[in-house]
């Protein structure tokens, strides 16, 4: 008897079109070699995220967000809702901030909110596509 998917659901937070492209293909390879089926939900800006997150009634297994957004970045974003009734549920799902910034100091993102990591973006599609595996494979494949 077949074993069924796994559904497992992922907000990935990036205003980059190409960003958003390259990581939709890396998730489908990675997909296709997990007993997982990846329900990824792109969200382009820090306002959409807020809102999304907190009328959500079933929250996402983990949270891939890119640190610099249009009008509010990562520590903006986890700040307003660090505020919120719905903190409590929120920062117990697994999170992850990536930044183009070189040793970005992310012992302020990881204590303060309760951040899981903050990673260097990787330079090529390969290394991206490795990067979310392992990711994936950490959090959420166990």
């Amino acid at each position: 008897m077949p074993t069924r998917k796994k559904i497992k659901s992922i907000f990935f937070i990036e205003d980059s079109i190409t960003g958003r492209s390259i990581t939709r293909e890396a998730f489908k390879r990675i997909e296709e070699k997990t007993d997982s089926t990846l329900v990824i939900t792109y969200i382009s800006t820090g306002r959409e995220f807020i809102k999304r997150i907190q009328k959500e009634r079933a929250p996402p297994d983990m949270i891939l967000m890119d640190y610099h957004l249009p009008v509010l970045d990562a520590s903006d974003i986890f700040e307003i809702l660090s505020k919120d009734e719905s903190w409590s549920r929120i920062r117990k799902i697994p999170t992850i901030v990536f930044t183009s910034i070189p040793k970005f100091p992310e012992y302020v993102l990881l204590e303060k909110y309760n951040i899981n990591a903050s990673i260097e973006k990787p330079i090529s599609t390969k290394e991206l596509e490795g990067l979310l595996k392992c990711l994936i494979r950490i959090w959420l494949i166990k």
